[in-house]
């Protein structure tokens, strides 16, 4: 009997370098009970299925633009999980920031370029078969031609915000819809909004509780979700967000601890978080759906 989840997993679609057989064929062997194929505003699965004993759940993590209580702008990322599947009319919103993601590819390649960098769009684009434009898959490019050794190292030393004379605002090229707004449609299209990674984004506690109380408010709709279980983070940073979860689905009602790897391909175990994080969401979702 398969048992465990893991609803945060990205694919060549995106910036992942596992195609979806191969996510599967993994998460059978594995014998996961649900999984998630969760590509950048990307659509890449559209219907629910079942393969052996693994369910597999349609998904997107969505890119959301944050205003932060200094009044800067940030992004952070909704997952959007679909039991029901996407409907096939419906377009990516990928589609939406193709010039845009193209122009923010190509400035990030003009600034490494200028640090001496051997880079250029074309070379990067025939590293990987993924097919989102940004930093991932330039680190990918970096890490082949042996200039880090890590994704890590990659940001740290070239494409973060620990390189400022380097790092390229995503904000500045792409006009991503506000969080509320990514929220009201992930609830348009009978989707369950999950908060990816929050301890991700800030170091600052009230910023963090901020973001989570703006996901909250963001919908009268349940249920809702928050990544407590992720996959880098320790145990003292799990127990942590689990309770700000209880506390803040005492105040708003409807708010579940779910769970991921955010695995990149086979150098990222998949999680085996407990498959009632899902079936708990599943759950609301259906009296939501039923009322």
């Amino acid at each position: 009997m398969n048992k465990g989840c893991d609803l945060h997993i990205h694919s060549t679609f995106s910036d992942g370098s596992s195609d979806m057989p191969d996510i599967i064929e993994r998460a059978i062997n594995e014998k996961l009970k649900y999984i998630s194929i969760t590509d950048h505003d990307l659509y890449s699965v559209r219907t629910p299925g079942k393969i052996a004993d693994t369910f597999i759940i349609p998904g997107c993590e969505y890119s959301a633009k944050y205003t932060m209580a200094n009044g800067n702008t940030t992004i952070v990322h909704i997952i959007g999980l679909f039991p029901m599947g996407i409907p096939e009319p419906e377009k990516s919103l990928a589609d939406r920031y193709t010039t845009q993601r193209e122009a923010y590819f190509s400035a990030i390649i003009h600034k490494l370029q200028g640090a001496g960098v051997d880079i250029d769009s074309d070379r990067v684009k025939n590293t990987t078969d993924s097919m989102l434009l940004g930093r991932a898959i330039i680190a990918q490019y970096l890490i082949k031609n042996e200039y880090v050794h890590t994704f890590e190292e990659a940001f740290k030393q070239y494409l973060g915000r620990e390189r400022p004379d380097l790092f390229v605002d995503e904000t500045k090229y792409i006009s991503y819809m506000a969080l509320p707004e990514i929220v009201s449609e992930v609830i348009r299209l009978d989707g369950i909004p999950v908060l990816c990674h929050p301890l991700l984004y800030f170091d600052d506690d009230k910023e963090l509780k901020k973001l989570i109380q703006t996901f909250c408010e963001s919908t009268t709709q349940r249920p809702l979700g928050i990544e407590v279980f992720y996959g880098s983070y320790t145990d003292k940073e799990r127990s942590f967000l689990l309770d700000l979860c209880k506390r803040y689905d005492q105040i708003y009602g409807g708010l579940f601890p779910s769970g991921g790897s955010d695995s990149h391909g086979p150098d990222t175990p998949l999680a085996h978080e407990d498959e009632q994080l899902f079936e708990n969401m599943l759950e609301a979702y259906r009296n939501r759906r039923n009322c």
